[in-house]
């Protein structure tokens, strides 16, 4: 998943998420947006019961006075619901809703986000993390998936007052999201695939980061006296490996 950050503008054409918070009044995007429909938005809103509660959703089809295809308009609670943990469940939410739509890519503005205590770069940093984080699939070995099966969204772009600074709050964000991919894949393959030398191959290359791997072979452990490992070990016709990081 391309996670992006640009200056909060709102797109003439695709996918478009707007947040709006809880209590009646809309966000500013949220706002001119409904304006330019004549109303339908706002009529839609009270269609679904939408309150601007946090987690609640409400998907416009085409909105009439716009050429965009689809609005997805999300609540984010009261000011004291808006925190990073929240905002991240939110990217995640986001995400699967696109996932399968057809929709290629989405733009999320987030200018309800600005003034809260921890800032709008912050919360949007962690909205693109939980976008990405939701973008994980381990489906190497699914080889006869229709093309509606498989994600159409590849690209999450967060509209922000401060690109920059939300692009910086997001580098470590990405960091940590790879290294859960990596973990993940490690967790989903097959015993068959990912045997001990496999997985040694795999850990050496996170010497490419700068982590330092040494791999310790059964006559290493035998002499550290690692005989429970061992022990466990002589169940397989390959040999154990031990992975030091």
């Amino acid at each position: 998943m391309n996670i992006t950050f640009s200056k909060t503008t709102l797109p003439t054409t695709g996918a478009v998420t707007v947040l709006t918070t809880e209590g009646g009044k809309l966000a500013p995007t949220l706002a001119k947006l409904d304006k330019k429909s004549r109303g339908a938005i706002k009529r839609a809103l009270n269609t679904a019961k939408f309150k601007g509660k946090r987690g609640q959703m409400v998907m416009v089809m085409a909105p009439a006075g716009t050429r965009l295809s689809r609005l997805l308009i999300c609540g984010v609670g009261k000011p004291a619901d808006i925190q990073s943990k929240n905002i991240e469940d939110l990217g995640g939410n986001i995400a699967a809703k696109f996932a399968l739509s057809g929709e290629k890519s989405v733009t999320v503005i987030v200018d309800v986000l600005e003034g809260a205590d921890e800032g709008e770069a912050v919360l949007a940093a962690h909205l693109g993390f939980g976008a990405m984080l939701r973008s994980y699939r381990f489906d190497y070995y699914k080889t006869k998936q229709k093309p509606q099966e498989k994600p159409s969204l590849n690209k999450v772009s967060i509209s922000v007052v401060n690109p920059t600074a939300a692009r910086n709050h997001f580098k470590p964000l990405k960091g940590i999201a790879d290294g859960v991919f990596v973990t993940r894949d490690l967790v989903s393959e097959p015993a068959n695939v990912l045997y001990p030398k496999e997985f040694a191959d795999r850990a050496k290359k996170l010497t490419e980061l700068g982590v330092k791997v040494e791999v310790l072979s059964e006559k290493q452990m035998e002499k550290l006296g690692m005989g429970a490992l061992l022990g466990v070990g002589q169940g397989s016709v390959r040999e154990s490996q031990m992975v030091i990081m």
